[in-house]
């Protein structure tokens, strides 16, 4: 008897779907973005990492290529590599570009292209955070040849307070001061670099603006065809970030204090010369007075009654500076040349002395010290400082005749005799002086006719009440500064950073109030 055993049933095998089928399918699940294209750009296969990461559509994936929604600034450095690629001197090369989605926004990727078979290869992914992004004591920045950021770790973040997001396609300049970026010592740097290794201690920004000392180390490489630049910055310890900051700060104080103790001392010499006269014409006055109570007590001894004492009299003011007059033959017509560039002319060169001016019996006396407005006078009696002092209820009509009586004597500035009596204090009386002196200017700006010419010399200081007031001041009154809407700053008229500001942000302010200072123009 023999046992027979039957075996199982082997199951049908299942039908296999094509060999191309299966690669694409493997290819569609794969966790990187994989793209294959035509040489002018136009889409083969695109996987659905691809097109995440992209961020369009298979239908709008139709229409653009990946050189067309690659940023401006990352698309000259790949076409150049492509290049190379198309010419087969590389087989393949990888570059982190930025890409920008449908929202207008860009995104960084990491994109590896290879030619096979006159066909475009993509493996794009997210780029990767090594370890070196997690260090927080030194800034590790990668910038990429032409010096826009690329690369910022952690430590970069705590060093200068700009976020990964915010840094990332600016370039490095925005971490020097504004001098700096004019000179474009940036640019310089680099190119010292790419010769080799370079390390050194300078001066960078941060985010909000203070300037911080740093170490740094700046060094080319050169990645799969891509070439950049790695800088590691360190900050300085505390204690002599501090120390360097106080240096600064006693050296602008000494400065400071050096111009103001000059200024002390100029007007600490006119001051005495002018107490030394006032004095010598209070005593002279005293003298007079002792002499004139003597007679009158000699003739009240020899009649029996006393005469009627005469009426007070009005001394006249005359608002007149002596000036050496020049040769008729110096003088010059405003026809050939305005009021205002006269003034600018004068301004200009820096010249000390009296403008004398003249039109239809009108005459002015304009007073420079070093380009700068001194002071005025003139023969208009409306315009006399007494008088316009007395009209605003400032002085009494009887103080201004003291004053006079005085002048007479000492040829002190008229104004500088009412602050010695206390009649007023030297705000009042710089202000009354300053209202002057735009009322003249103002006057003589507006004449179209007459005749003028310069005395050089030094000007008659202790007739004058001084002043020192620019010359643009009454040419250009109209604008002050220029302040941008886009970024908030607000900047002198001269300075290079407001000549940058577009015409659409561009706007001229009389007040600096509710902007932000240029670092350059107000230190």
């Amino acid at each position: 008897m023999s046992l027979v055993r039957s075996k199982p049933a082997v199951p049908a095998r299942r039908a296999q779907p094509p060999r191309e089928e299966r690669v694409r399918g493997a290819f569609a699940k794969l966790p990187v973005g994989l793209a294959v294209a035509t040489p002018d750009g136009h889409w083969l296969f695109v996987n659905e990492r691809f097109r995440t990461l992209i961020g369009y559509t298979h239908s709008e994936l139709a229409r653009i290529t990946l050189h067309g929604v690659t940023h401006p600034d990352d698309a000259r450095s790949d076409l150049a590599l492509m290049k190379r690629l198309a010419a087969r001197e590389i087989d393949h090369y990888r570059i982190q570009k930025r890409v920008m989605a449908k929202n207008g926004r860009y995104r960084l990727l990491e994109v590896l292209t290879a030619i096979v078979e006159d066909m475009l290869v993509y493996v794009v992914d997210e780029p990767q955070p090594s370890i070196l992004d997690d260090i927080n004591g030194v800034a590790i920045i990668r910038t990429d040849s032409r010096g826009v950021v690329t690369g910022w770790n952690a430590g970069a973040e705590a060093i200068f307070g700009y976020s990964r997001a915010e840094i990332v396609g600016k370039n490095r300049r925005v971490l020097y001061r504004d001098s700096d970026g004019w000179s474009g010592k940036s640019t310089d740097i680099l190119n010292s670099a790419a010769a080799g290794k370079l390390s050194m201690e300078d001066w960078r920004v941060r985010k909000g603006g203070a300037h911080i000392w740093v170490h740094c180390t700046l060094s080319a490489f050169e990645n799969g065809g891509t070439t950049g630049y790695v800088e590691t910055i360190t900050a300085p310890s505390e204690p002599l970030d501090q120390l360097r900051a106080e240096l600064e700060k006693r050296k602008r104080t000494e400065e400071s204090l050096r111009e103001a103790f000059a200024d002390i001392g100029r007007t600490s010499e006119e001051t005495m010369n002018e107490l030394r006269i006032m004095t010598a014409a209070l005593r002279d006055e005293i003298d007079r007075r002792k002499a004139a109570e003597e007679e009158l007590r000699k003739v009240s001894a020899r009649l029996a009654a006393p005469p009627p004492a005469p009426p007070p009299s009005s001394i006249a003011e005359v608002e007149e500076i002596t000036v050496s007059a020049p040769p008729p033959r110096k003088w010059k017509s405003f026809a050939e040349t305005a009021p205002a560039e006269v003034l600018r002319q004068c301004a200009e060169g820096e010249r000390s002395g009296t403008l004398l001016v003249t039109s239809d019996g009108r005459e002015k006396e304009i007073f420079f010290e070093n380009g700068r407005l001194f002071s005025c006078a003139s023969n208009d009696p409306s315009k006399f400082l007494a008088e316009r002092m007395v009209a605003a209820g400032t002085i009494t009509e009887v103080q201004r005749q003291k004053a006079l009586e005085i002048k007479q004597a000492s040829q002190l500035a008229l104004g500088r005799i009412l602050l010695i009596l206390g009649a007023i204090d030297e705000t009042q009386l710089v202000a009354a002086m300053r209202r002057k002196l735009d009322d003249e200017i103002g006057e003589l700006l507006g004449w179209n006719d007459g005749r003028y010419v310069f005395v050089e010399g030094e000007v008659p200081s202790l007739q004058l009440v001084p002043l020192r007031v620019d010359v643009d001041v009454f040419l250009a009154p109209q604008v002050v500064y220029i302040a941008s809407t886009k970024s908030g700053k607000v900047h002198n008229l001269g300075c290079m950073s407001a000549k940058r500001i577009s015409a659409a942000a561009r706007v001229e302010v009389k007040t600096t109030d509710g902007f932000e200072l240029c670092r350059q123009c107000f230190r």
